[in-house]
């Protein structure tokens, strides 16, 4: 998979694409196998390499999510102070943006690299905040959800509202056109 994403890196290079966005894309996308891989250097260079594209791209959660792969790959090639630099910036971005996935990551990242560096304490209120986003993440998705719900239940009850109201008006004509009828054939 590696060797068969970096070919269709290659593919986006040689085809010269006007959408730099997926090229970093797909950059970030072979990091995070190669990461998986514990291919650290090669990921490394492939971050390297997406975020000297950082002027072009204009989609700011890919750029989160390359600087914090960055720091990751940084972290576990101890190399815990440009680590901690990545992530002072992904944090800043994320908090900026309200990403709260990116900033759950991004402290329980750095609670990581307090751990390693034996300063435990700090560590675990850098994991605490990190769980504190992980519930606003849970928060805002049961939110997104209730009220999606609640939306279809005001649309199905305003369909239901109209179907009612049409079938009393188709009950009122019935019922005027046979008052008409009794009138016409009284009048007869």
């Amino acid at each position: 998979d590696v060797e068969r994403s970096r070919g269709l890196g290659d593919v986006y290079k040689r085809q010269e694409l006007n959408d730099t966005t997926k090229f970093v894309r797909c950059l970030n996308n072979l990091s995070r196998c190669l990461i998986d891989l514990k291919r650290l250097n090669e990921a490394e260079q492939r971050l390297a390499e997406a975020l000297s594209y950082s002027a072009s791209i204009f989609n700011q959660k890919l750029l989160m999510e390359l600087t914090l792969n960055t720091a990751l790959v940084k972290f576990r090639l101890n190399k815990r102070e440009e680590s901690k630099s990545y992530l002072n910036q992904v944090m800043a971005m994320a908090q900026e943006s309200n990403a709260f996935e990116l900033l759950h990551s991004a402290y329980n990242l750095s609670a990581e690299v307090a751990a390693q560096e034996g300063e435990h304490k700090k560590g675990y209120e850098l994991l605490t905040i990190s769980h504190l986003y992980q519930d606003s993440l849970i928060t805002e998705t049961n939110l997104y959800a209730a009220n999606e719900m609640a939306a279809k239940y005001e649309h199905e009850k305003n369909k239901r509202l109209v179907a009612e109201s049409e079938l009393q008006v188709a009950n009122k004509d019935k019922e005027l056109q046979q008052n008409k009828l009794q009138v016409l054939y009284w009048t007869i």
